[in-house]
Formats: structure tokens, C-alpha cells, sequence
């Protein structure tokens, strides 16, 4: 059984994350006006050129679907951290939502359709870059499930996050959510551990 201060541990992280997740996902507007520059147009008179875009009333809705997104990576992890109390097998589900943050941002960049002249920083790429390194490694967590790599690997997954956001600050609400899956995961890790090796 799981130890009772690791499950009690494991929700709190949880709940620390949603609300973080939730009170940054304001930053989603930056995200598709600054970067994505959608809705916006480049206007010149001459002299002076600018992008000028919708205010923002107008990426209310985008913003509220990317967070609706990554809303439901949350009740997903909920209940597979219920049932990974009883089930080991739904532990690695939990690990293979790791790739939740980079594919909600590569959904957010498809939904936004970038004009051809907008100029997306390689920050912005180096960032995606680093998600795509923390579902790796959560993906590599959930393939090794009782082995005692796992952990390792969902260190390096909170680690690439931490990355993801120091490169692009704009991503907070994706790269909180990825190093607090990476975290809860791990702390959900060891009892599933044990009950697989009793059980083999």
C-alpha cells in the first residue's frame, strides 16, 4: 500500500498545481497576440510599421479553450491518481500524460494559424523543445513503471519544464502543469513499485 504522508503529498501537489495552472492561464493571451500574433495585422504607412491586434476581449475564448484543454489533462490525472491507489497499471497511464503540456501548445499554435510574416522568437521553439523533452521522459517513466529509473526520468521531465519556462515565461500555465504531473507522478511511484515486483 501506498505510504499515507506520499498519497497525502501527491494531492496536495495536485491541488497546488491546478490553481496555478488556472490563475496563469491569463498568459495564453500573450502567447497567441505576441507570439502567434493572431488576430492581429501588420500596418504601414510608410514610415511606421506595427503589428496591431484585437483587444483583449478578443482571445477570451481561445484562451478559455487552450485552458479547457489542459483542464481536462487535470481530471484525467484526478482519476488516475484515485485509481492508481488500487491499480498499478493506471500509474502509467498518469506518466503518459507528460505529453499533455507540449501537445497543448502545439494545439494552441495550430489553432492560432501564425500569418507567414510573423516572427515566432527561437525561444519559443527551444521551449517546445524542452516540453517535447519532458513527454519523453514521462513517456520513458511510464514504459519502465516499477523499474527504479522511473523516478529518474520524471526528474528530468520536472527538470525540462522548469527549462520550458525560463525560455518562454509565456508558457507558464503549460510548464507548471508538466513539472507538477512530473511531481505528483513521482510521488505516486513507489507503492505501484512494490505491488508489481510482489506480484511478479
Amino acid at each position: 500500500m501506498q505510504s499515507r504522508p506520499r498519497r497525502v503529498a501527491a494531492w496536495i501537489v495536485a491541488a497546488i498545481t491546478a490553481v496555478c495552472v488556472i490563475t496563469t492561464s491569463i498568459s495564453w493571451v500573450g502567447i497567441l497576440r505576441d507570439v502567434f500574433r493572431f488576430r492581429c495585422d501588420y500596418l504601414s504607412d510608410g514610415e511606421y510599421a506595427d503589428w496591431v491586434c484585437a483587444d483583449g476581449i478578443g482571445y477570451i475564448l481561445p484562451g478559455l479553450v487552450l485552458l479547457g484543454l489542459e483542464g481536462l489533462v487535470g481530471i484525467a490525472a484526478i482519476m488516475l491518481l484515485t485509481l492508481s491507489q488500487r491499480r498499478p497499471g493506471a500509474w502509467r497511464a498518469l506518466a503518459a500524460l507528460g505529453a499533455g503540456p507540449v501537445a497543448i501548445v502545439m494545439t494552441a499554435w495550430l489553432l492560432a494559424d501564425p500569418p507567414a510574416d510573423a516572427i515566432v522568437p527561437e525561444t519559443f521553439w527551444f521551449a517546445v523543445a524542452s516540453l517535447g523533452v519532458l513527454a519523453a521522459a514521462s513517456a520513458a517513466a511510464s514504459c519502465l513503471g516499477p523499474h527504479v529509473g522511473a523516478p529518474v526520468c520524471l526528474g528530468i521531465a520536472a527538470a525540462a519544464g522548469l527549462v520550458a519556462l525560463l525560455l518562454q515565461p509565456g508558457l507558464v500555465s503549460p510548464c507548471l502543469l508538466g513539472v507538477g504531473l512530473s511531481i505528483v507522478t513521482a510521488l505516486a511511484w513507489k507503492p505501484h513499485s512494490r505491488a508489481e515486483r510482489g506480484s511478479g
